[in-house]
C-alpha cells in the first residue's frame, strides 16, 4: 500500500510526464531505482518501503542528501 506522501510524488511524476513525455526516455529513473533497490537490500529492508520514504523526503532536498538521509534508515 502506497502511502499518501508517496501518492502525491507519483501524481507530481504522472502530471510532469503528461508535460514532458521525453522524460520517460532519461535513464536517470530506472539507475536510481535500481540504486534504491540495492540500498533496500544492502540494508535488510523491503525496497518498496525505501522507495516510498525515498518519495516523501525527495521533495523536501537534493537528491544526492536524499540518498544519504536513507543510508541512515535502521531496520526496526
Amino acid at each position: 500500500m502506497i502511502n499518501p506522501a508517496a501518492r502525491l510524488v507519483v501524481a507530481r511524476f504522472r502530471l510532469a510526464v503528461a508535460r514532458r513525455p521525453d522524460l520517460l526516455r532519461d535513464r536517470w529513473y530506472a539507475r536510481e531505482g535500481t540504486r534504491l533497490r540495492e540500498l533496500a537490500a544492502a540494508h535488510g529492508l523491503d525496497a518498496l518501503r525505501v522507495i516510498d520514504a525515498a518519495a516523501v523526503l525527495s521533495p523536501a532536498g537534493r537528491w544526492d542528501d536524499v540518498v544519504a538521509r536513507l543510508h541512515k534508515i535502521q531496520r526496526s
